[in-house]
């Protein structure tokens, strides 16, 4: 049978976000689920959903009982005398393919009128709650299952951000050196001062103040507090127009392009021509062992070290750091740049909806400077907390795919009419 011969197919009214009361009594769904609530309700039941726009189109929810649902879902509602609707839901995650019903490139959707033909066949009542009672079972262990895997994934992230902030503010060294810090902040200080003067460094109007009163946080008696502005370059990208793209020639940078711990050019790939290059922004040169950041949007915060001997510039809402003449190490600054303290020191002036922070946000934070010696230990320490962290992350990844995997598996082996895996599964103890 068609499913429009066996169930009832719709899209509701929609209401606006404008229209929706943040304390209302009642949940709203949209397209992937709860969007907000309201003070009314259109559904009293629990609905079948299926996302009928935008990119999640084909998806699979159900909604809450006293609901208001949105035209961007479609319910199909099953007879139940003839499809039990925890079957018909199972059955859209597994043998019904909805990829052949959805239109729209640009703005994807599946309309009642290509849903309803959709054929499908099913087996008794009682045979549909069997099915039903095994996929319950076998789907709430795998549920179970991921959630403990989510749940390591996220210790790992906080484990990451506890030791970040624990390296930044300790001596690892068993040699303390009493002095470097003082002598680094010096040549720091003397290299700023010499590049400006050859007018490698473009002067700022910066009213800063030594010594910092206001010390973030505690560190040893060794280290000092420096500007990032008086250690590191901080060069913004141009605001590059699409007016000015090329096909071909040097690429430049995007948001999208940095990742968080490396930069991918193949995500985004931008040009401007070679001869513009030339003309107006070889200064905007990305340097092998530069760190390039996000200062906007969503992405904002995100950092990298550029590891490439492309050429490569920046651009609109991306900034490079890197400490003067290489005289500090410049993973500790990378590392520094993914701690809290840092995140939160810009996000600390953002001013409206959509973050965008630039020389004015960086050239102000306050960051730790210890001795050399120091920022190799911590550098050392990080990289090798992070790269048996990200194995630890990468190995909980594949596991959840395994399950992933498994989920369609069993929906297989229950609509086909073989059931061993799921059996067994739900029988475990």
């Amino acid at each position: 049978m068609s499913l429009g011969e066996f169930c009832e197919i719709y899209q509701p009214k929609t209401i606006s976000r404008k229209q929706m009361i943040e304390d209302g009594e009642y949940p709203v769904f949209g397209a992937n689920g709860v969007i907000g609530r309201y003070n009314e309700y259109n559904h009293e039941n629990s609905e079948l959903l299926i996302t009928c726009r935008g990119a999640t189109c084909g998806s699979v929810n159900v909604s809450l009982p006293k609901s208001w649902i949105t035209g961007n879902a479609m319910v199909v509602r099953p007879d139940e005398t003839l499809v039990l609707r925890r079957y018909l839901e199972y059955a859209f995650q597994g043998p019904i393919n909805l990829s052949s019903v959805i239109t729209g490139s640009a703005q994807p959707q599946i309309t009642r009128t290509n849903l309803s033909p959709v054929r499908f066949a099913f087996p008794p009542l009682s045979e549909q709650q069997l099915i039903v009672n095994i996929l319950d079972k076998a789907f709430a262990k795998i549920h179970n299952s991921k959630e403990q895997l989510e749940q390591k994934i996220h210790n790992a992230n906080e484990f990451i951000k506890s030791q970040l902030q624990e390296c930044f503010s300790k001596n690892i060294v068993s040699e303390i050196d009493h002095e470097g810090a003082f002598r680094l902040k010096s040549d720091l200080f003397s290299a700023k001062k010499m590049l400006l003067e050859n007018g490698m460094l473009k002067k700022k109007k910066d009213d800063l103040n030594y010594p910092i009163t206001k010390i973030p946080f505690e560190t040893p008696d060794n280290w000092t507090w420096v500007y990032l502005t008086d250690v590191s370059i901080i060069q913004e990208g141009p605001g590059i127009r699409k007016f000015q793209y090329s096909s071909e020639g040097v690429q430049f940078l995007t948001v999208t392009n940095i990742l968080e711990g490396s930069v991918d050019l193949e995500k985004s790939k931008k040009y401007i021509s070679l001869e513009e290059y030339n003309q107006k922004y070889q200064h905007f040169t990305i340097n092998k062992g530069d760190i390039v950041t996000a200062c906007s949007g969503a992405s904002w915060g995100k950092s990298a070290i550029f590891e490439s001997e492309e050429l490569l510039i920046l651009n609109t809402s991306t900034l490079r750091l890197r400490f003067f003449n290489d005289l500090g190490v410049n993973k500790y600054l990378y590392y520094l740049t993914k701690t809290s303290y840092f995140k939160q020191r810009l996000s600390s002036h953002s001013t409206g909806q959509q973050p965008n922070y630039g020389y004015s946000h960086y050239s102000i934070i306050p960051i730790p400077l210890p001795p050399i010696n120091e920022q190799v230990a911590i550098s050392e320490l990080l990289d090798s907390l992070f790269e048996n962290t990200q194995l630890l992350k990468e190995n909980y990844q594949l596991e959840l795919t395994n399950y992933e995997n498994l989920k369609q598996s069993i929906l297989q082996e229950a609509f086909n009419g073989t059931l061993r895996i799921a059996e067994g599964l739900a029988d475990e103890s």
